[in-house]
């Protein structure tokens, strides 16, 4: 697989959950986080996607923010704090 994205990561899916359009693909890396991707659900039957597959998950984003200190511990702390 040749992209120009970047950033590729390897990847293992966790689990799928097919809706009626879309899926959601969970994803564990290497080090243990775990990334979720909403694709089409037509494109997660057509790649026959299961939980084992080793998989690539490849970000491609028109920027990065980077943030220093503590992340807030809860949702709504962080709408809190992106509101004031």
């Amino acid at each position: 697989m040749n992209l120009s994205a970047r950033n590729q990561l390897p990847a293992t899916i966790v689990e799928v959950n097919l809706g009626g359009i879309m899926a959601e693909v969970v994803m564990r890396l290497e080090g243990g986080a775990e990334l979720v991707a909403a694709i089409t659900r037509r494109s997660a039957e057509r790649m026959n996607l299961q939980p084992g597959d080793r998989v690539h998950a490849v970000i491609k984003a028109t920027e990065i923010m980077v943030g220093t200190g503590q992340l807030p511990k809860f949702e709504d702390d962080l709408f809190k704090t992106a509101n004031e």
